[in-house]
């Protein structure tokens, strides 16, 4: 027999085909199948993460800057006694 006839992968464990590649039909699409679906997964995970970082920036945004001016008192109306004081220094 000569050695260019012998296929290598004939009594291999891990194949289907007599061609030498490893895997048939099937398997490549339940593979390539599980592949997509980590990748969405992940995908996902990622997607899930940012809108948890994006709802925690607004958050911090929130009580650093918005709720402090809403806290403020704009009220800047002199009282009665303030007003007495200061017409009777413009009336001196």
């Amino acid at each position: 027999m000569k050695p260019s006839s012998i296929n290598p992968y004939h009594h291999a464990p891990y194949t289907h085909h007599s061609v030498g590649f490893p895997l048939s039909g099937q398997e490549v699409a339940v593979a390539a199948f599980a592949g997509a679906a980590l990748l969405v997964t992940a995908l996902s995970v990622l997607q899930l993460l940012g809108i948890i970082a994006t709802v925690g920036a607004l958050a911090a945004f929130y009580y650093s800057t918005i709720k402090p001016i809403l806290a403020m008192d704009f009220d800047i109306s002199p009282t009665n006694e303030e007003l007495a004081q200061i017409l009777d220094e413009l009336w001196d």
